[in-house]
């Protein structure tokens, strides 16, 4: 007598395709005053959405001195991916002559970090210690 299988219930499975192609939800914020939403972007390998909180609120200060500003105003300064982000989404808004700073380190120089240019889009690494503008943004997961 040939052995009967088990038969286990069905499980609803997404394709492959279809976890790809599935897009975040946006959700509706409440936004501070001067706040304005940007668009999406990637922080910790989850989507966010990116939102600016101020754009040269503070102007050419050295990084260290940007970090705590955007810390003191409940933001953080763009990551190399939320300039990337901000340059395709919001270049208008943003000065052409100086490059703003990122929340990264350059890992292969500690004494300098990477920045955003709005001229052409580019990214560059500069001295901590040299003046540089400021964008505080916020991101939140999608």
């Amino acid at each position: 007598m040939p052995k009967k299988k088990s038969r286990k219930p069905a499980r609803a499975k997404r394709s492959l395709a279809a976890q790809k192609s599935a897009k975040p939800t946006l959700k509706n914020p409440i936004l501070r005053p001067g706040e304005e939403i940007i668009g999406t972007t990637v922080h910790e390998n989850r989507a966010h959405q990116l939102i600016v909180v101020s754009i040269d609120a503070i102007d050419q200060t050295d990084h260290a001195a940007a970090l705590a500003y955007a810390k003191k105003m409940g933001g953080d300064l763009p990551s190399r991916i939320d300039g990337l982000v901000l340059h395709a989404r919001a270049k208008a808004k943003f000065k052409t002559d100086r490059y703003y700073w990122t929340n990264e380190a350059y890992a292969g120089y500690s004494r300098t970090a990477w920045t955003q240019w709005f001229y052409g889009g580019g990214q560059d690494t500069w001295f901590k210690s040299s003046a540089g503008r400021v964008c505080v943004v916020r991101r939140l997961p999608l």
